[in-house]
């Protein structure tokens, strides 16, 4: 069956030869799916794409932020939180889920993540800088937001296991 909408990909153009490996070219939607909680009322955007996998540090509660960290223990991004309701985000010790949703080549933070992790990330001439991601919790099968913001692109390899994965997202 063919979908409106949906194209074929290519394997991804940056990265490692392992990284480069990923499979990439599934982005029709999964037909047959059950989730382990109930469905909300309204519907889910349903799409594929790449995920990473980071811990959080300084979470600062007052403002709602926090530094995203690398395999390497090295502060790769920034995330802005959704807030306190519902979330074990504050207290969790466990990697997150972070998927990646476009390039960007500057943010609001640009200059002080540029100015704290620039020898670790160096910026590549004719390259995006950033990737805009969303951190997410899952319940059920069902992902949920609890933050967003950047990561620079040269962190992705350096996500934590399972490492780089191409990924179907249910998001509610």
């Amino acid at each position: 069956m063919r979908y409106a909408g949906y194209r074929e990909r290519g394997p991804l153009s940056f990265g490692s030869p392992d990284f480069k490996q990923l499979n990439t070219k599934r982005t029709a939607p999964t037909e047959d799916v059950s989730f382990s909680r109930a469905v909300p009322a309204y519907p889910l955007l349903q799409f594929w794409t790449l995920s990473v996998y980071y811990t959080l540090t300084d979470i600062n509660v007052f403002e709602a932020t926090g530094h995203l960290v690398d395999r390497n223990n090295t502060k790769c991004g920034f995330v802005t939180l959704d807030g306190f309701e519902e979330t074990t985000v504050f207290e969790s010790k466990e990697p997150f889920h972070i998927i990646l949703l476009s390039e960007l080549d500057r943010n609001p933070y640009s200059e002080d993540m540029d100015r704290q992790y620039n020898d670790r990330y160096p910026e590549k001439a004719g390259e995006w800088r950033y990737y805009n991601v969303l951190l997410l919790e899952w319940q059920g099968g069902i992902a949920e937001r609890r933050g967003f913001d950047v990561i620079f692109q040269g962190a992705v390899e350096g996500s934590l296991p399972p490492r780089p994965l191409w990924t179907e997202i249910f998001l509610a």
